[in-house]
């Protein structure tokens, strides 16, 4: 069950509707058109194979058309490219950037 449990999680994870870093539900207008946009800008960040992980993993909330991506990146590049994915997005209306740049470990 717990195999189960944690498969279902990081299908929502992938989804958008939950965050990988608490697993809180993200929260997310009752809107189709929004639920839609959360979607396709998921499937845009997850496909992009060349993204790390933490990329793949920042949370997507649209409201209203407004998009915020929140979460750490990688590098600028990164920040810049989930950025443009966001607004490549037909309806989205404005995006919100709350993405950081992770520190470099030495």
């Amino acid at each position: 069950m717990t195999g189960s449990r944690f498969a279902g999680a990081a299908f929502l994870c992938a989804l958008g509707f939950v965050s990988a870093q608490d697993n809180s539900p993200a929260p997310h207008s009752a809107s189709k058109g929004d639920r839609q946009l959360t979607y396709l800008i998921r499937r845009s960040i997850v496909d992009d194979k060349s993204l790390s992980a933490s990329a793949h993993t920042v949370k997507i909330i649209s409201q209203n058309g407004t998009v915020t991506l929140r979460g750490a990146v990688a590098n600028e590049d990164e920040k810049a490219t989930l950025e443009a994915k966001a607004k490549a997005i037909a309806g989205v209306s404005a995006v919100n950037s709350e993405l950081t740049v992770a520190a470099k470990s030495k």
